[in-house]
Order: C-alpha cells, then sequence, then structure tokens
C-alpha cells in the first residue's frame, strides 16, 4: 500500500494563495513603513523598550516569511535561495534605519534595531526552509 504524498499542497489552495500572498506582502511593506517612519512619540507612547525591539523582530520575521512564499508560490520557484532572502530584508532594516537617520521624522538608527531586523529575517528564512521541504516541488 502506497503512503499518500503529503508533501504538495493541492494546486487550487495554491492558485488561491498565489494571489493572497503578493497581497499581505505589499500590505505588509506599507505597514513596516508606517510604523518605522512614524514620529516616535507616536510610536513609543507606553511601550517599553524590550517590546520595541521584540517588534523589529517579529516585522522582519514576518516580511521575510511572505517575501519568502512570494517567491515560493507565485513565482512558482520552490528552490528560492534563502541567503540572498536573508540579506535582503537585513538591507532593508538598514535601509530603514538609515531612512530613520537622514529624514526628519524624529527617529533615530540604531545598531541594535538592524541587529534584531535580521534576527527576524532569519528566523524567517529558518520557517522558509522548513515549508520549502514540506511543500517544495
Amino acid at each position: 500500500m502506497a503512503a499518500a504524498n503529503h508533501t504538495q499542497a493541492p494546486p487550487r489552495r495554491r492558485a488561491r494563495a498565489a494571489w493572497i500572498i503578493p497581497l499581505l506582502l505589499a500590505a505588509w511593506t506599507a505597514g513596516m513603513l508606517a510604523l518605522t517612519m512614524a514620529p516616535l512619540e507616536e510610536v513609543r507612547a507606553g511601550i517599553s523598550f524590550s517590546i520595541t525591539k521584540l517588534g523589529h523582530t517579529v516585522l522582519f520575521f514576518g516580511w521575510t516569511v511572505l517575501a519568502g512564499l512570494y517567491v515560493m508560490v507565485f513565482r512558482g520557484n520552490w528552490g528560492v535561495r534563502l541567503v540572498p532572502l536573508l540579506i535582503a530584508g537585513t538591507l532593508f532594516g538598514v535601509a530603514i534605519e538609515l531612512a530613520q537617520l537622514l529624514l526628519p521624522f524624529g527617529r533615530s538608527a540604531r545598531l541594535l534595531d538592524v541587529v534584531m531586523n535580521a534576527i527576524g529575517a532569519a528566523a524567517g528564512c529558518l520557517v522558509l526552509q522548513r515549508v520549502r521541504r514540506r511543500y517544495g516541488e
């Protein structure tokens, strides 16, 4: 008796996901930019230091997972390389910190924020690796 192949999502489900993922990625990116470019007083009202750092990690985790799923599902490239995706997520974080430094929004750039962004991107790559093993073609 042959074992059922549970490694691939059904084609219909993949087709639906293919259109949802780019929309989620665009919305997530817009939300990230809104949060990271908003005046500091509005963002930090009543939020502790550790929660803001965790927020960086969560934002970049989500962005990396959505960007990777976009390439895997929407573009059909299940063999996407995760190191360039990690680099892209980290560079996106660096770009945000540079924008905070250079633009007059009352924000400041911090190396720890870049590190937390990179940790989030790395965690996202680990999740994508598991997704690729389970559903990859």
